[in-house]
């Protein structure tokens, strides 16, 4: 799909839209360093969102940097969806330990202050059985990356990797549920 063209200002709403029908959800890191659409980071900048907003659209278009820089400033409670966004983030960067910490911190922040009602269990489901499969997730994502590098490694007839392509579908859809 053609990069996203300005004939009328951007809304979160078609940004959204355009990158999440563009580019699948982020779940292994990507290749490349920069952004898919370097000329998108402008127009995210401008719509003044709420920084875990900003943050959202900057990771759905591998701005890591970008999104890195928002979320660092939303490190505590009760900044909750900014520490979620901030796992979301080093998970899709590939830094897993961090990210379960992350999820982690927000899990028990919510337990303590909301009794577990907030993002996490929006995301995930209530209770530790929501965490678990949260960080569930996050080893699925961990394992098919290292599936994949030994996988690239030792390919010889091209025939290996549906089961790799078929894990790696299910792990976008809930990348996706979880950003949504």
């Amino acid at each position: 799909m053609p990069p996203l063209t300005m004939s009328t200002p951007p809304t979160f709403p078609t940004l959204l839209s355009h990158l999440l029908t563009t580019y699948s959800a982020p779940v292994l890191p990507s290749p490349s360093p920069y952004p898919h659409e370097p000329s998108l980071n402008h127009p995210i900048t401008s719509l003044s969102l709420h920084p875990t907003l900003e943050a959202l659209l900057h990771i759905l278009n591998s701005d890591l940097a970008s999104a890195h820089f928002l979320v660092r400033k939303m490190q505590a409670p009760p900044a909750y969806e900014g520490m979620l966004i901030h796992a979301v983030l080093h998970r899709v960067e590939g830094d897993y330990r961090n990210a379960e910490a992350w999820y982690g911190d927000v899990f028990h922040g919510e337990e303590q202050e909301c009794g577990g009602k907030g993002c996490l269990e929006r995301c995930w489901g209530g209770g530790r059985e929501g965490l678990e499969r949260c960080l569930g997730f996050v080893r699925r994502v961990e394992g098919l990356r290292k599936e994949g590098k030994k996988a690239t490694v030792g390919r010889g007839d091209g025939g290996e990797g549906s089961d790799e392509h078929t894990g790696l579908e299910d792990l976008e859809r809930e990348s996706r549920r979880e950003i949504e």
